[in-house]
């Protein structure tokens, strides 16, 4: 089973999901995007033509789902499709696209979507934090770009659940985030392996 973290830029999500791995015994999956993107020659941050940015995303989530295959299970992620999408749809303007790319960019938020309900069992979307700290290989310190791809992650998850838990972290405090991720995991590995067992009986 998978349990994913989901949020913008800058939300805490991978020192969550370190800790989390840790704490519940499970592997850490590093899905650093800009590590993908870097080997691939593509600069993730850099200002691309639409076509060569739903290009990369197209192979990014490739690669990433290739990976993410043959990772041991359980397994905690600090990525998951639905970020992509965030990142997709946040390139789109009402003029900057015709109707072949942008059919392109939705068939691509639906390979998300899909692969999103394949992989994971849980989703955990962790909100922004109150402070930004900068960080060069992350997209520049716009927290209008921020808030515009977290909510468009916070829908792309509404279109996931009812196939996949999803929880949402409101608060800031790290403890805090801590906690409630436990908890929630825990009782979700404790109701699979129960089910499990009520399977195995019949």
């Amino acid at each position: 089973m998978a349990f994913g973290f989901a949020g913008a830029h800058r939300t805490g999500k991978t020192t969550l999901a370190k800790l989390v791995a840790e704490d519940l015994k499970m592997t850490y999956h590093d899905a650093s995007v800009s590590k993908i993107m870097k080997e691939a020659g593509i600069n993730a941050v850099g200002d691309v033509p639409l076509q060569a940015r739903i290009e990369a995303q197209e192979f990014l989530l490739k690669r990433y789902l290739k990976d993410l295959q043959w990772a041991p299970r359980p397994l905690v992620t600090d990525r998951t499709p639905l970020d992509m999408i965030g990142y997709a749809l946040g390139e789109l303007t009402m003029h900057n696209t015709d109707a072949a790319l942008g059919r392109r960019f939705d068939d691509f938020c639906d390979a998300c979507i899909g692969a999103t309900v394949q992989h994971f069992d849980t989703i955990v979307v962790v909100r922004p934090l109150t402070t930004y700290t900068a960080d060069p290989s992350k997209p520049p310190h716009n927290l209008g770009y921020q808030t515009m791809v977290q909510l468009l992650i916070e829908g792309a998850a509404t279109f996931a659940e009812g196939n996949v838990y999803v929880h949402r972290l409101y608060t800031s405090d790290l403890q805090d985030r801590r906690l409630q991720t436990n908890a929630w995991l825990s009782d979700r590995m404790s109701n699979i392996v129960e089910m499990s067992k009520q399977v195995r009986k019949h």
